[in-house]
């Protein structure tokens, strides 16, 4: 009778012992779907294709572009909107009173070199393949993730501000 009473008392231990386990994968499961799920959310909140590539810039910083830029692009003067980097390459959204708002696209350092492409105008409703054609073409080794935040940029009303 002690022996059975004994593999009783392990029986019932194990049957406890795998339904705890099998609760706690099931937990552990759930909590991984939820996760996965609020994941997938936030991602899509923050889904937009510049949002890792604004930079922010100082405003001595700031000064200074701007200047370099409207001597490259023959105005008076710019005010940089919007600026976005990716590696070496960097895009600079600017407004000036004397010419349609302008995307300039750098690789290496924009006070040193001069830009690489212009792309200017009203936001277009050109498709995204097609700007990235267009940028493929006219920046040449330009990181992808900078030529999707171009496509993106130049197809909206206007860029978010810094």
């Amino acid at each position: 009778m002690a022996s059975q009473t004994a593999a009783f008392f392990s029986a019932e231990r194990l049957r406890r012992t795998m339904a705890a386990a099998s609760y706690f994968k099931f937990a552990r499961f759930t909590a991984c779907l939820a996760a996965s799920m609020i994941g997938l959310s936030l991602a899509a909140v923050a889904a937009e294709p510049c949002d890792d590539l604004a930079i922010p810039l100082r405003e001595a910083d700031r000064s200074t572009l701007a200047t370099d830029i409207a001597s490259q692009i023959h105005v008076d003067s710019v005010s940089i909107d919007q600026a976005y980097r990716s590696g070496d390459w960097s895009i600079f959204y600017v407004v000036t009173n004397e010419m349609d708002q302008t995307f300039l696209i750098y690789s290496g350092e924009p006070g040193k070199k001069r830009y690489q492409a212009l792309w200017g105008g009203a936001p277009t409703d050109y498709s995204d393949q097609q700007v990235l054609d267009w940028t493929h073409t006219n920046a040449k080794g330009m990181p992808e993730p900078l030529a999707r935040c171009l496509s993106w940029a130049v197809r909206q009303d206007r860029p978010p501000q810094q």
